[in-house]
């Protein structure tokens, strides 16, 4: 039956907006936890199984991400209630150590008011935001597994990539749009000197369209023309912080963790390449004294949003992966 649950739980991920009888029985609300963090909470008025913190990556809509939005409603849907911060770090395009403070009160908000210990989900950078939090020893007990989608490992590694990838030209449309995205998402948190008052409106409002909405050719001419003439080398350089990745470094701490960790990446990711969930799962195996962590590198996900249900042995190990939601 368990099993049956996940493969629905798939399928509506991947194919269906919330519809009228899903409404109906989802409530919505939102709670100020502390004078600066607010959280969207996403229940089903029925039932309620289990409780998941849900944290996004570097988008500007913060816990109002559609994409996010669709996933908590189709989990709440199933009977598990959601609960989204907005990490203001990330939802600013910036990556702060402040953000893994707020996930850690978000934590132990939810496991005082739930008065049971929580799971988390984060996606990308709030994946490994989601590790940094529940290896302190203070929320270890508070924390009951960890789902992360396409995490990283190290900063330096990934920002290292970045800059060797810069003088090379993407090969598809899909490695474009996730070159495009990265390049906008860093010049708006850390580059908007660099751009005239007219470009600094146009970018925000092509990140607030840029997935699902502005076409290839749209994100195309604007990079060409606003951001394409940036010297990317020494931005990058200008970028760094290596005091603030050393507080967002998933790393440091792993020997504390106490819960499940499932790792889950786009086996041909090109915004955070899947070696990173490969070198986490590592670290994993070596610290954890016989967990249960998970692995999985799969062709259903486009970074950290659905893609295609193409392949069944696939879909079976994401569906065994996703089975803590339900344990």
């Amino acid at each position: 039956m368990k099993f049956l649950r996940l493969i629905h739980l798939l399928f509506k991920l991947r194919f269906a907006k919330s519809n009228a009888t899903n409404q109906k029985k989802i409530c919505h609300s939102i709670e100020q936890i502390a004078p600066d963090i607010s959280v969207a909470i996403y229940k089903n008025i029925k039932k309620e199984k289990s409780i998941w913190l849900l944290l996004h990556g570097l988008t500007v809509h913060g816990n109002q991400d559609p994409r996010l939005v669709d996933f908590a409603r189709s989990l709440a849907s199933s009977g598990i209630t959601c609960l989204l911060p907005t990490l203001t770090g990330l939802s600013s395009c910036r990556l702060l150590g402040s953000d893994v403070e707020r996930v850690a009160q978000v934590v132990d908000y939810a496991y005082r008011r739930y008065q049971r210990p929580v799971g988390v989900i984060g996606f990308s950078f709030g994946a490994s935001y989601a590790l940094v939090a529940a290896s302190r020893k203070d929320l270890a007990d508070h924390v009951r597994g960890i789902i992360g989608f396409g995490a990283y490992h190290q900063i330096e590694d990934l920002w290292a990539e970045y800059k060797k990838r810069s003088s090379q030209t993407p090969a598809d449309d899909r490695e474009w749009d996730a070159w495009i995205y990265r390049r906008l998402v860093l010049v708006k948190g850390y580059g908007q000197p660099l751009l005239a008052s007219a470009e600094l409106n146009e970018l925000d409002v092509l990140l607030n369209r840029y997935c699902g909405q502005a076409s290839l050719a749209e994100k195309k001419e604007f990079y060409q023309r606003c951001i394409h003439k940036l010297n990317w080398q020494q931005f990058l350089d200008s970028a760094c912080n290596r005091e603030e990745w050393q507080k967002i470094s998933p790393t440091a701490g792993l020997e504390n963790l106490k819960c499940p960790v499932t790792l889950i990446h786009d086996r041909y990711d090109p915004v955070i390449p899947p070696i990173h969930s490969e070198k986490l799962y590592a670290d994993f195996q070596q610290r954890s004294q016989g967990k249960k962590n998970r692995l999985v590198l799969t062709s259903l996900l486009s970074h950290v949003s659905p893609g295609q249900l193409l392949n069944v042995k696939e879909i079976f190990e994401f569906s065994s992966a996703m089975a803590v939601l339900f344990d």
